[in-house]
């Protein structure tokens, strides 16, 4: 099997929560002597909440890589964690010490370290400078900007940042806790929810209109199955919200302790509609 299989496979495997893939694929790329092996198996060991064997495999990770700095970047993030803020600082400063890394990794960085008008500046420089980005790439930048602008107070253009990261990447679960954090719309009577939509996609090429349907799921925390439906509209662009049907809507646990919003949204599955 091939690295680039390898990777794929690993990132489908993290994806889907299958830790004993992930890790089984992690080793392979480790063998192969490929970085980002040790990423998966710290990830994969992360969801298993094996924090300390997820620390190990990072450190790891550096030692034989010390140029790789989402290892680096990683490793911060899971030190902070796991209550070890002096290794955390440590790391978010490598990452910055690394020539070439992207805006995004900077900005979180700079961010993970308390220099937040810095954080903010980096992230709208990269926006202003590179708006043929990939939309991702744009979307983790509006992300960036609002998780610092939240941190430093600014709650209204925090929430204006998520909307337009969410506009790009509406399957951003960072953007989505943001929201939730900032609207903190919390019931005793809220509940968690499971939800598959319908809906189409109407293109225009050359002339010629074509339609694609789609479905995507939902996991939403709210009271009732109406404001679910109205929390999904707010992430579905303007131009579909009215073809979208709920094809099925499952009602889970009590979530009276956790703050009412979208959790996770899948990816589009699109199918042709002749």
């Amino acid at each position: 099997m091939n690295v680039d299989t390898l990777i794929e496979e690993a990132a489908s495997a993290l994806e889907s929560g299958d830790a004993d893939s992930a890790l089984e694929k992690g080793r392979q790329l480790i063998d192969l002597r490929h970085a980002y092996g040790f990423e998966v198996i710290a990830r994969a060991h992360w969801q298993r909440d094996e924090r300390a064997e997820a620390v190990r495999a990072l450190a790891d990770g550096v030692e034989n890589a010390p140029h790789v700095w989402p290892l680096w970047a990683l490793l911060g993030d899971y030190s902070a964690e796991s209550g070890d803020k002096k290794r955390a600082r440590d790391c978010y400063e490598h990452v910055l010490s690394i020539p070439n890394i992207d805006a995004v990794a900077r900005a979180h960085a700079l961010l993970e370290l308390g220099r937040i008008d810095e954080s903010i500046a980096v992230a709208r420089a990269a926006l202003d400078t590179d708006s043929a980005a990939d939309r991702r790439v744009r979307a983790s930048l509006h992300d960036a900007i609002g998780h610092a602008l939240f941190a430093g107070g600014d709650r209204a253009g925090a929430l204006q940042a998520a909307w337009e990261a969410i506009a790009l990447h509406p399957s951003s679960e960072d953007s989505m806790w943001l929201i939730r954090e900032i609207e903190q719309r919390r019931s005793p009577a809220a509940r968690q929810f499971r939800l598959i939509v319908a809906g189409e996609w109407d293109e225009e090429v050359d002339g010629q209109s074509d339609a694609f349907g789609f479905y995507v799921s939902y996991e939403v925390v709210a009271d009732d199955r109406d404001e679910a439906k109205e929390l999904v509209l707010r992430f579905e662009p303007e131009e579909v919200r009215s073809s979208l049907i709920f094809e099925d809507i499952e009602e889970l646990d009590e979530a009276a302790d956790l703050p009412k919003g979208v959790y996770w949204r899948s990816g589009y599955v699109l199918h042709d509609e002749e």
